[in-house]
């Protein structure tokens, strides 16, 4: 699949879960509760079927549901892991919602950036009053809309065809499996 302009291999490989390591923390007024604890870091070792390599892998404020021995296939975007598929209950798990930030896909918006400090940097010489650094944040405030816009459709369509391809295998592996 093409996503702003690169091109994104989605895979799914057959892996077993070595190790989970939890590291909870509690918070003060974390989701309205007070002192609530919550998952703060997940540490994972993985082991590939097909290899036998192994491999670790940290996920942050996120809660995965795994343990030792399971059976599970990695999620990748371009050898960037982004979830597991637990291969007991068919669930699978994202250890990310910033597609976009694992993919880094930061390059192609850098002109959108550079296009509102530019704006900026016009207004505040053109300007010649005492609100012309005030001004200047409008192009600034511009960039930041159309960057957060086109980063959610990004994430949006790679979570789209994610979700397609997990779908996909699903229907694939209950047509072989019956």
């Amino acid at each position: 699949m093409r996503v702003a302009g690169k091109t994104i291999d989605v895979a799914l490989h057959d892996a077993t879960v070595l190790q989970v390591n939890k590291f909870s923390r509690s918070g003060k007024f974390v989701s309205n509760a007070p002192l609530r604890t919550y998952i703060g870091h997940t540490h994972v070792t993985f082991e590939l079927d097909n290899s036998h390599k192994t491999f670790s892998l940290d996920a942050q404020n996120v809660e995965l549901p795994m343990y030792k021995k399971q059976r599970i296939g990695i999620i990748s975007l371009n050898k960037s892991v982004i979830g597991f598929a637990d291969k007991d209950s068919d669930e699978y798990y994202y250890i990310t919602e910033d597609f976009y930030k694992a993919l880094n896909l930061k390059t192609p918006y850098l002109s959108v950036w550079l296009t509102g400090i530019a704006g900026a940097l016009l207004i505040m010489v053109a300007l010649k009053t005492n609100y012309a650094s005030l001004w200047s944040l409008i192009p600034i405030a511009f960039a930041w809309a159309v960057y957060s816009v086109q980063k959610l459709f990004v994430n949006k369509e790679i979570e789209t065809a994610v979700d397609t391809f997990m779908q996909d295998k699903r229907e694939a592996d209950f047509t072989c499996g019956h």
